[in-house]
């Protein structure tokens, strides 16, 4: 799973006492309790939390299961050195509430290395929201070109957000991720 870097990796190291729950509403776990076993960060985010590498990617397992997370509930595709200006939806969890918050809009260059998206209601809680491009009406799912995160760890303001702009180093974590490297 991908997800901000702030999110999982702070001055104390990775935080692995958390644990992915699908589709959970009100004590309702269709697809169980999904316990995260490895966090991936880069070196340039563990050594000074810097903006451009505020991208992290979690293991979980769940030991009752015999598949993958993506065997059970359908996986994004991942893409990198993708257009600055791609028409993106974001998809939240706010820390207030229990639904889900969805915009589009398009992206715009914010830096070389960050992408900005210009969406209102993005508060706390919304960091490591997938950037997708190319959603499926039928299936959902679709491609992530970014997460909330970056610049001021994904934005100072609700109404604007940021990412990280995924390129080459992206796809190399996301390997050592798969790997276990």
């Amino acid at each position: 799973m991908v997800t901000a870097a702030h999110c999982v990796y702070d001055s104390s190291g990775a935080e692995t006492d958390l644990a992915f729950v699908p589709e959970y509403d009100n004590g309702s776990m269709p697809y169980g309790v999904w316990d995260v076993s490895a966090v991936y960060v880069a070196s340039q985010w563990v050594s000074d939390r810097d903006p451009d590498y505020d991208v992290a990617f979690i293991v979980v397992h769940n030991t009752s299961v015999s598949g993958t997370i993506q065997d059970e509930v359908g996986a994004d595709t991942l893409a990198v050195d993708q257009s600055y200006t791609d028409l993106t939806t974001v998809i939240g969890y706010p820390s207030d509430t229990n639904e889900p918050i969805t915009c589009t809009n398009y992206t715009t260059e914010f830096s070389s290395t960050q992408l900005q998206f210009d969406c209102d209601g993005y508060p706390g809680g919304t960091s490591g929201s997938p950037f997708l491009t190319d959603v499926d009406s039928k299936t959902g799912l679709g491609t992530v070109v970014g997460v909330i995160g970056g610049y001021e760890e994904g934005g100072y303001s609700p109404d604007v957000s940021y990412s990280v702009r995924f390129t080459d180093w992206v796809s190399a974590l996301l390997t050592k991720a798969e790997t276990g490297q």
